[in-house]
């Protein structure tokens, strides 16, 4: 099945509240989805939410996230929480 297809299920499933963010490695992506209204956050949102020390480079993921935002929101337009 195509992960295109996939993704729409996904979304019909959760009320289109889902984003897509590529794997670090590969060609793999993940698909993050919720019930809750106020999903996907807002990008402000996730960059004010992330730990300043930590081992995990959060604000690579953070921008990369934001990207699959970014894409999200141009597929389905939003207001900012």
């Amino acid at each position: 099945m195509a992960f295109a297809t996939l993704v729409r299920r996904i979304g019909a499933s959760f009320g289109n509240r889902t984003i897509v963010v590529p794997a670090e490695n590969g060609g793999n992506r993940v698909v993050f989805a919720s019930t809750d209204p106020g999903f996907p956050p807002a990008r402000q949102t996730v960059r004010g939410r992330l730990p300043d020390t930590d081992v995990v480079d959060y604000d690579a993921k953070a921008r990369r996230v934001v990207r699959a935002l970014a894409r999200a929101s141009l597929k389905t337009p939003r207001t900012e929480h």
